[in-house]
């Protein structure tokens, strides 16, 4: 996983770094004074993970948060700030987490990449499936979810695509459930990432179609404890 800072205070760069730098690959040349110096260097680097500060001259960090997310999607975006009013706009684009610059200590920084890494090796996990002797090999990251339908399971992931092959999908379960999946009907496996909205009887998902799926009422309990465990670890 590559890390960046972008920060225009150099002192605040330089602690970053030596609290990164035992535990991670980054080196100076990581070291960003101004978003559009980060930007500029993207392409190339494709940095997974940015601490990132708010208040900087020119674009502040919301917007150069915004423009990495466009750039790579799925890179993780930790702020890091002298000020807590950013927080709202920080949730508002899935920040992964806000560290206030004056109480962060060396650890608590440490801490938010060793769980940045843990997502990235979610995220970056290749599911795969066969179908007909052939092997179908997806990020986790891209499925929304899975359906069953005749013996049959459908992967409906990110980009509108359907992938079909044999299976069952108490199998799928035990098998993706460490990767924050969720079942919500005997037919429905869920990306609870993908979750927009939950129902008496129904969610809606973050994808093309807004997708809308019926809650079992079997797994109506086990999906609201799930999802609000799932909403704790992720909040900033």
């Amino acid at each position: 996983m590559r890390v960046a800072v972008c920060d225009n205070d150099r002192a605040f760069r330089e602690r970053l770094l030596r609290a990164l730098a035992p535990h991670t690959k980054i080196s100076p040349d990581d070291l960003f004074d101004s978003g559009a110096a980060l930007l500029a260097a993207m392409p190339e680097r494709e940095y997974d993970a940015v601490y990132l500060d708010i208040e900087m001259p020119g674009m502040n960090g919301l917007e150069v948060a915004q423009q990495l997310q466009q750039l790579r999607p799925g890179v993780i975006i930790i702020f890091v700030s002298g000020y807590t009013s950013y927080v709202s706009g920080a949730f508002k684009i899935n920040a992964f987490q806000y560290l206030v610059k004056g109480a962060a200590t060396d650890e608590e920084i440490v801490a938010e990449l060793r769980r940045a890494e843990k997502r990235y090796a979610e995220d970056h996990y290749l599911y795969t499936f066969y179908n007909h002797a052939e092997a179908t090999k997806i990020r986790i990251q891209h499925i929304v979810y899975i359906e069953s339908r005749n013996r049959h399971l459908y992967v409906h992931t990110s980009d509108g695509q359907c992938h079909e092959f044999r299976g069952r999908l108490d199998a799928e379960e035990n098998k993706l459930r460490p990767f924050r999946f969720v079942r919500v009907h005997k037919s429905y496996l869920v990306n609870m990432a993908y979750i927009a909205r939950i129902g008496k009887l129904s969610l809606t998902l973050e994808d093309e179609a807004q997708t809308e799926l019926t809650i079992s009422r079997t797994y109506q309990e086990n999906l609201l404890l799930t999802y609000n465990t799932y909403i704790t670890g992720c909040s900033i």
